[in-house]
């Protein structure tokens, strides 16, 4: 049995203690909640305890004992050998494989990604047909150029891949995902970025593409590559698990195997501490593109304070009639920095141990800084309209500030506004099936 680093955090009641992964399902058992006005979902909220309801906490993380020992005591086999971690991730793969399940594989163009199929199909041609079963890849823009040839190299099949929306324009790419109404199944908590990979996989069902209940399906991601390779295990567990994504992973309905976060992995790594250098090195600079030259927006790290005068900036802006605004990286050191940083350059040296023409396929576009993550104006507009009809917005925001629902969504990668639209959505949810909403 693989032991994996825990990265779907639970809710737990605090009146029972009992385990709770779905927050709006706990919140229809009681039929009666009240809502807890402090809590913003941001890491201190989370690491604090508090939750959008009162009554209810954060689970602890339930660690298995060989994780433990790694965060009490280290490991004296760490030393990022690429050629160790690749027998590592080989094993754990093989092992946690189950061939009588249907294999969804969340795939990019990193080497992450690279590293996962690659030896998937190794482990395949010496195991035997039987042993991969069913198996279907699956990208998202702005990486399937690069999939593509990723997919066609490793000798995978078209019918073995599918894509997200592929022929959808760039700023209308997630406007399923915005929807009002749902947007609360992708979240489980008062998040502000989320990914379509439930909701595109629950479609795959739909269609007939996976051919079986999601209770059936095995998921495996690259997911952590970067952060396994860079930080203390203890760290990893403060940052996956208490990290604003995580809830969402606990209402996931099939069994998710992630390679890099297992204990012998873990095991392996060298931790270099370079997350906090990423932090502090990330500048951006906010620019508006429109039928004219660009216009400045900002310029610094994407502090509260800049984030709000460049909502400000953008509303303004907009009014002057802009089309639609991009992000771009102009500082010109982020990705030659990440390609210096350890973890970097251990994956590299993976790929090109495996294969050097697969290392030597081009990366794709940095996803935050491309076009997909902003929305076309019709469809932020909508999802303004949606916000400020709501119940959560006209109790608890505009008495507050009633200008605030008004300022128009950026984008849907890490602006707070997104994570007051998913307690609006939640919220509306849970008053139309009966719930009782109670403002302290």
């Amino acid at each position: 049995m693989v032991d994996f680093l825990p990265t779907a955090r639970h809710y737990m009641e605090i009146a029972t203690q009992e385990r709770v992964a779905s927050i709006a399902g706990w919140a229809i058992s009681k039929g009666k909640v009240t809502l807890n006005r402090s809590y913003q979902g941001s890491g201190d909220d989370i690491r604090g305890g508090q939750t959008l309801f009162e009554g209810l906490t954060i689970a602890p993380p339930k660690i298995p004992m060989s994780i433990r020992g790694l965060i009490d005591k280290g490991s004296p086999v760490a030393d990022n050998k690429p050629t160790e971690l690749i027998k590592a991730l080989e094993c754990v793969i093989e092992q946690s494989w189950r061939p009588d399940r249907f294999h969804l594989i969340c795939h990019s163009s990193g080497y992450d990604s690279r590293i996962v199929s690659y030896l998937i199909k190794r482990i395949a041609e010496r195991r035997g047909k039987s042993w991969l079963g069913d198996i279907l890849f699956v990208c998202w823009k702005p990486e399937i150029k690069q999939f593509r040839q990723i997919m066609a190299y490793e000798g995978w099949a078209p019918e073995c891949q599918a894509t997200y929306r592929e022929d959808a324009a760039d700023h209308e790419y997630f406007a399923e995902l915005v929807k009002f109404d749902t947007f609360w199944r992708w979240v489980n908590d008062a998040q502000p970025c989320v990914w379509p990979d439930l909701l595109f996989t629950e479609q795959l069902v739909e269609s007939g593409r996976i051919p079986c209940p999601l209770s059936e399906v095995q998921q495996l991601a690259g997911f952590g590559g970067n952060e396994c390779l860079r930080l203390p295990t203890k760290d990893l567990l403060e940052h996956f698990y208490y990290h604003r994504w995580a809830a969402r992973y606990a209402t996931y309905p099939f069994e998710i195997i992630r390679p890099f976060t297992s204990y012998e992995v873990l095991r392996l790594v060298k931790p270099t501490g370079a997350m906090k250098q990423k932090l502090k090195r990330n500048p951006l600079m906010t620019v508006l593109v429109q039928l004219t030259p660009p216009i400045l927006l900002s310029v610094g790290k994407h502090t509260a304070r800049s984030m709000a005068r460049a909502k400000r900036e953008l509303l303004l802006a907009k009014q002057k009639g802009i089309v639609a605004p991009v992000m771009r990286d102009l500082s010109g050191g982020q990705r030659s920095w990440y390609e210096s940083t350890v973890d970097f350059r251990t994956k590299a040296a993976m790929v090109n141990q495996l294969s050097p023409e697969l290392w030597a396929i081009e990366r794709g576009p940095n996803e935050n800084t491309h076009p997909v993550r902003f929305l076309r104006n019709d469809i932020r507009l909508k999802c303004v309209v949606d916000f400020t009809s709501s119940w959560y917005y006209k109790k608890v925001i505009e008495p507050i500030d009633p200008q605030y629902g008004y300022e128009i969504p950026e984008s849907i990668l890490t602006q707070d506004w997104w994570a007051e639209y998913a307690k609006a959505s939640l919220c509306e949810y849970l008053v139309n099936k009966g719930v009782k909403i109670a403002l302290p």
